[in-house]
């Protein structure tokens, strides 16, 4: 495509991390995470990372607000018997690694 300017160059998005929240304990004692994905890449590296991170450790998690499918506002809930904030910090930074993994694969299959 071009304009007055000259040609227009698509720039090559590479991933970015999302800032991961954890917010609570509430109630009865659970945790959510909460993450807003900038396109459906993200997202969908993101969802599948964190649910399969928490499956690797046995956690329980549910996601509550948004889906694997659309970008944007994300959510999930975190069983209470099986964490607490510091097990959660110390997830964050596997959970950046392995959607970063995940995100080049599926940039390079789609």
């Amino acid at each position: 495509m071009t304009n007055e300017q000259g040609p227009t160059i698509e720039r090559d998005k590479s991933f970015e991390k999302v800032d991961i929240k954890i917010n609570g304990p509430y109630g009865a004692g659970s945790f959510f995470l909460k993450l807003t994905s900038i396109d459906e890449l993200q997202n969908k590296a993101y969802s599948d990372t964190i649910n399969e991170v928490f499956k690797q450790y046995e956690i329980p998690v549910y996601q509550i607000a948004g889906s694997g499918l659309k970008f944007g506002y994300q959510e999930w809930s975190v069983e209470p018997k099986e964490s607490n904030r510091a097990s959660l910090e110390n997830l964050l930074s596997e959970i950046h690694t392995k959607a970063e993994e995940h995100y080049k694969k599926l940039k390079t299959s789609s």
